[in-house]
């Protein structure tokens, strides 16, 4: 390999090892847990990761562009089927906003069979006070159903790891 072929693999190790943690979804700091309802559909938070930024185009000048990544996973132990309707999440935060993902494809349902699991990612992204450090809660009203039903679940309340 020559000299300049080196150093261009060197930067990009440098840049992958220096990108990478920040992309990286880790559980969140703390959580009230996985949420269960009576037919045996689960949802649990199993990675998060949260980014606040000044945002310069802001209305007010102590406003912050805040962007929560989560991967959801559903546990279906019901023998039918279940459809996740990820649009239909909301995230809510400390100021009473409820944001809805802005995940792309969020629209489009995902069946999970019976005794079956299925991890998802979600996206929220607003312009607020709140920190990564505040809490928030995940509700799921409506969000998954089964025979046309939603199927019942309480929201999972998390506060976020700090980044890095």
């Amino acid at each position: 390999m020559t000299r300049d072929g080196k150093k261009t693999v060197y930067a990009l190790t440098v840049l992958v090892l220096t990108i990478a943690p920040a992309c990286a979804l880790t559980p969140p700091a703390q959580t009230s847990g996985q949420v269960q309802s009576h037919d045996g559909v689960a949802l649990t938070i199993v990675g998060q990761a949260c980014s606040r930024t000044t945002d310069a185009s802001a209305e007010q000048p102590s406003w912050y562009l805040v962007e929560q990544r989560l991967a959801v996973e559903v546990q279906n132990g019901s023998p039918d089927p279940v459809t996740i309707h990820r649009d239909r999440f909301r995230l809510a935060l400390q100021d009473g906003s409820a944001l809805q993902p802005v995940t792309w494809g969020a629209a489009d349902p995902v069946t999970v069979e019976g005794g079956e699991k299925h991890v998802f990612k979600l996206r929220f992204m607003a312009n607020s006070e709140v920190t990564c450090q505040s809490a928030m809660r995940l509700d799921a009203g409506g969000a998954i159903t089964q025979r046309q039903q939603a199927v019942a679940l309480t929201g999972i309340s998390f506060v976020p790891r700090r980044p890095l």
